[in-house]
């Protein structure tokens, strides 16, 4: 990942709290701690797979018109599992955002729809061959994890399109503590604290009540999404919250880089 040195100098460094899972941290945290800042390993969640039947999996596939993928973690179970991937080529791919949409172009997926500006279930809803036009009567099959919003399932049957489900991966609130964390790293708490999903935020709030760190609801927050940002008020976080572009490590960096500003 490339990094402006010469912005970051002008950048007081900051100590910044990763709550993503651990296998997903790595290059964010490698690419903080190049320029000086200190980056805090605080996993919340792990991404466990769902082991996937092959058959049952292609049967799916082939009954599909459209396939919408709503996390990159959705994509090792499903796509891993299959040796003809000539069957994606037949389809529209859509995938909520940027992250999970370079995950599929990697796979040789070659055409992966994704929102424009807006990357959420929202943004999806308003994509032009999302619309009823276009979806009505279709076979729609989501990828997803275990739970989840049930917002693209309404408005997507509200379209007239027929809907199956991949559920992939379920997220497991890890045991790590926080405090512990802190005291390693020898700080009472950090600067930034970057948030990527809902789960991440309900485990962060569960944490702080648990281990009484009601300090961390005044700590600035990095959220992907509007949706996360009201969420996150409504929770009780009173510090500055941003809104980076995209889930991606290239959006938070950017966000980060003019933090001051």
């Amino acid at each position: 990942m490339l990094l402006d040195k010469e912005v970051w100098n002008n950048v007081a460094m900051l100590k910044i709290m990763i709550t993503r899972p651990k296998d997903q941290m790595l290059e964010l945290a490698q690419s903080l701690k190049a320029v000086g800042n200190l980056a805090i390993s605080a996993p919340l969640i792990r991404i466990k797979y769902l082991e996937l039947v092959p058959n049952e999996l292609m049967q799916l596939l082939d009954w599909s018109d459209i396939i919408i993928f709503t996390s990159q973690n959705a994509i090792s179970p499903t796509i891993g599992r299959i040796k003809n991937m000539q069957i994606f080529n037949e389809k529209k791919i859509f995938a909520i955002g940027k992250k999970t949409q370079e995950c599929l172009l990697a796979k040789k997926i070659s055409q992966v729809f994704i929102p424009k500006g807006i990357n959420s279930t929202e943004g999806l809803l308003m994509l032009n061959e999302l619309s009823q036009f276009h979806i009505a009567n279709k076979n729609i099959l989501i990828v997803k994890g275990q739970g989840g919003r049930k917002k693209l399932r309404y408005n997507l049957l509200d379209r007239g399109a027929h809907l199956k489900y991949i559920d992939s991966y379920l997220r497991q609130e890890t045991n790590i503590s926080i405090s512990q964390v802190l005291q390693t790293e020898d700080i009472t708490t950090p600067d930034l604290i970057i948030i990527t999903s809902g789960s991440i935020l309900l485990s962060l709030v569960k944490k702080i009540k648990s281990e009484n760190l009601n300090a961390l609801f005044s700590t600035p927050l990095i959220v992907v999404s509007q949706r996360l940002a009201k969420i996150a008020r409504r929770l009780g976080f009173i510090g500055a919250i941003r809104i980076a572009e995209n889930a991606n490590d290239e959006s938070i960096i950017d966000l980060i880089k003019y933090w001051g500003s």
